[in-house]
């Protein structure tokens, strides 16, 4: 897609955005708050978006005691990147995050939305995203087991929800729906064709 101009390139190219706004609309978000952006899988996405992450923006990274190796391993990652400490929360019974106010200050919350382990929702995402952003933090959710119902989402102001097609029986890739304000603060190190407006000798944008 995004490629080329004969007819069946333009044809791609209207499907795809079709599916970027399929995918929305599935999660109850608009465009005017959110990109879709197609990656490889639900890790790859979320190391996208945590690689670029920038530096003395945050205090903490904080995730929890039920995550999958996608989660573990970039959050281990990018809490060393940039020398923040890590901190692992326990899960409730009803897979609500355990939390307190000051687990949050500055935070990186990378957290599954459904736990690929016993399935347990991530019950209170709605407040926990909109604790986050009072605190001037961010809200990552892994939503790999999540997406065969959107309607989870609809209520919930995350600022990032990474997916994967195969776990909806679709082709083999993964998404991210996030937030254009992430977007605009991420420190860009994977860029190329297709991604800027203005180039000249010394810079882009």
């Amino acid at each position: 897609g995004g490629r080329v101009k004969y007819d069946w390139g333009r044809h791609l190219d209207e499907i795809i955005e079709k599916t970027r706004k399929k995918a929305l609309e599935h999660v109850g978000k608009s465009s005017k708050e959110y990109e879709v952006a197609f990656t490889l899988n639900t890790t790859y996405g979320l190391n996208l978006l945590l690689s670029q992450l920038p530096a003395g923006k945050y205090q903490r990274v904080v995730t929890s005691e039920t995550e999958h190796n996608s989660v573990v391993l970039p959050t281990l990652a990018v809490a060393k990147r940039l020398s923040l400490p890590r901190k692992i929360l326990e899960r409730k019974e009803d897979g609500s995050l355990s939390y307190q106010a000051e687990d949050l200050s500055g935070a990186i919350v990378v957290v599954n939305a459904v736990s690929n382990i016993d399935g347990r929702i991530l019950r209170n995402a709605r407040i926990l995203a909109d604790d986050l952003h009072r605190a001037g933090c961010i809200l990552i959710l892994d939503g790999a087991q999540s997406m065969t119902d959107g309607t989870l989402w609809h209520e919930v102001d995350f600022d990032a929800l990474c997916f994967s097609g195969h776990k909806m029986y679709a082709p083999s890739l993964g998404g991210i729906i996030v937030k254009t304000k992430l977007l605009e603060s991420l420190e860009l190190s994977f860029v190329g064709g297709g991604m800027v407006e203005k180039l000249d000798e010394q810079g882009f944008a």
